[in-house]
């Protein structure tokens, strides 16, 4: 892992930021959090573990905002390289581009979303 910032509070919820850089999830580990892996740049992720965001929607107080969780936020694009052993889960197991910036998942694992609304792999933008 590159480029690493210390967990922040953002929403009220606690997530690991990348500031762009290389996250390498060995075959024994886990990564988890809201979003296990937050790219706030373009990062490359390649997992051979476990990397579980949340599952579950909910609705901040006040109902400001909506939250969902993920196993990899491609906040600005990047690249997700999932191994063939490898599970990758979340709300939206990959969520990616949402700044209008490409994103690339190559998969030979499992990368699951949440059953009734989410997504194994929700792209907006990239290939």
């Amino acid at each position: 892992m590159t480029s690493r910032v210390a967990p922040r509070m953002r929403h009220r919820i606690y997530e690991t930021e990348y500031l762009g850089g290389s996250v390498t999830n060995q075959n024994t580990g886990t990564i988890s959090g809201f979003n296990a892996i937050y790219g706030y740049r373009a990062i490359t992720v390649v997992n051979a573990g476990t990397i579980a965001g949340n599952a579950t929607y909910f609705t901040l107080a006040l109902g400001s905002a909506n939250v969902v969780g993920a196993g990899v936020d491609l906040n600005l694009g990047g690249s997700v390289t999932n191994q063939s052993t490898s599970v990758i889960s979340g709300f939206n197991g990959i969520f990616g581009g949402s700044g209008g910036a490409g994103a690339t998942v190559v998969n030979a694992g499992s990368i699951a979303g949440n059953a009734t609304y989410g997504a194994g792999v929700r792209l907006r933008g990239g290939r």
